[in-house]
């Protein structure tokens, strides 16, 4: 509950049921984790709000209970009720680690990348073991320009969490910023013998919507196609930094007929200008990039 993971906490407190009916505190904890568990698309907001509300005039000094609330209203787009309802949990439990991760959300979504990364500090500190916390962590000092801290997080988290692609294609873009091109065809290279593993995209670590700074604004890649498309034309460009056109070509060419290409092109327009700004020397790699005919989508 303390980390937001409703479903695995749903099962728990039916697992101690199962063994002790009348257990009060597995009851309790069954109806409060059941309200946001699995939430299917018809999902009633509105009633799990009133559900919610409910449970907290019974127990009032429950801080899940306005943590959950600040969820269901981040989710429905009041960040200024969020903010007011996580604070509001964090009266009650100041080491509530979701409660500061949604915090470091907020902030992360309005551009306040300091405070999000002292409130993504803070949930990662209480709760290391929670792959989310740290890939945000990451990925807020990889967009502050702290690419050698980035990389360093990226590592931390996949020698322990292999498997995340959206972590392992941002390692090899913080290699790239920080120049050491050999961390980036390692990652990069990883990336590709991942994206050819079957159900690749399966799951909740790799399945969700990915949102990037786009060169124009935000821009969603959602589909196993798009996704794919931008970790092969990532890998591309790792190459051909490198010197190895010939091999960026091919890893290019594996994306030409998946849809979304077009989508994950403009992510990657949004890498390019990163780097043409922040690693001047590649400026005239990054041109000829731009300009193979290998790339159409992302001109």
């Amino acid at each position: 509950m303390d980390t937001g993971r409703y479903e695995d906490a749903l099962a728990a407190y039916r697992a101690a049921l199962a063994l002790d009916g009348a257990d009060e505190a597995a009851r309790y904890g069954q109806t409060k984790a059941r309200i946001l568990a699995d939430p299917s698309p018809t999902f009633d907001q509105e009633g799990a709000v009133r559900r919610l509300a409910a449970l907290r005039e019974e127990a009032p000094k429950d801080p899940h209970l306005p943590m959950m609330l600040g969820r269901l209203a981040q989710l429905g787009g009041d960040p200024g009720r969020a903010r007011v309802l996580y604070g509001e949990a964090l009266a009650l439990d100041a080491e509530l680690p979701q409660a500061w991760f949604g915090l470091g959300q907020l902030e992360d979504s309005q551009g306040r990348r300091a405070q999000a990364r002292e409130d993504y500090e803070r949930a990662v500190t209480l709760a290391p073991e929670q792959v989310q916390y740290r890939e945000n962590l990451a990925g807020v000092l990889l967009a502050q320009g702290d690419y050698k801290g980035a990389l360093a997080r990226y590592d931390g988290l996949l020698a322990t969490a292999p498997g995340l692609l959206l972590a392992r294609i941002d390692a090899g873009n913080a290699a790239r910023l920080a120049g050491d091109l050999e961390a980036a065809l390692a990652h990069h290279g990883q990336l590709l013998l991942d994206l050819d593993r079957e159900g690749a995209f399966a799951g909740p670590d790799n399945g969700g919507e990915w949102v990037f700074d786009g060169a124009v604004g935000p821009v969603s890649l959602q589909t196993a196609d798009a996704k794919r498309a931008y970790g092969l034309l990532s890998a591309a460009l790792t190459r051909w930094l490198a010197g190895d056109q010939a091999g960026a070509g091919r890893v290019a060419g594996q994306g030409a007929g998946l849809a979304g290409r077009e989508r994950a092109g403009a992510v990657l327009e949004a890498d390019l200008q990163r780097l043409g700004e922040v690693r001047p020397q590649w400026r005239a790699a990054v041109a000829a990039f731009r300009g193979a005919e290998i790339l159409p989508a992302s001109r």
